[in-house]
């Protein structure tokens, strides 16, 4: 390991990544130089593989279910109606583009 990087170890690189993404730019300033040379060995390259990955995932989900999470929230519920997403998430996701607020 080189001494450019000897302050972050895998651990650490994980918890970042974990906290701010697969992508260097959203980490803290402060961390990114060591982040980058980090980056170049082999565990921080699959440590940022799989956090992409869960990255892409995550915004999948939100993509799909968020106007349903969104309403349920509002309307005191814990999770979605899953008939929110065929039934209603597509008329709410349109309406809140709009600006505007519908119920299912």
């Amino acid at each position: 390991m080189a001494d450019g990087h000897a302050s972050m170890n895998a651990d650490r690189f994980a918890a970042l990544a974990a906290a701010y993404g697969g992508e260097l730019e959203n980490w803290p300033p402060r961390e990114r130089a060591n982040g980058n040379l980090f980056a170049r060995d082999e565990r921080g390259r699959a440590i940022l593989d799989m956090t992409r990955k869960l990255d892409a995932a995550l915004s999948r989900i939100i993509e799909q279910w968020g106007p349903a999470w969104s309403n349920s929230w509002q309307e005191g519920r814990s999770s979605p109606d899953p008939r929110d997403r065929t039934r209603g998430g597509v008329r709410e996701a349109k309406a809140m583009r709009r600006g505007g607020h519908t119920h299912v």
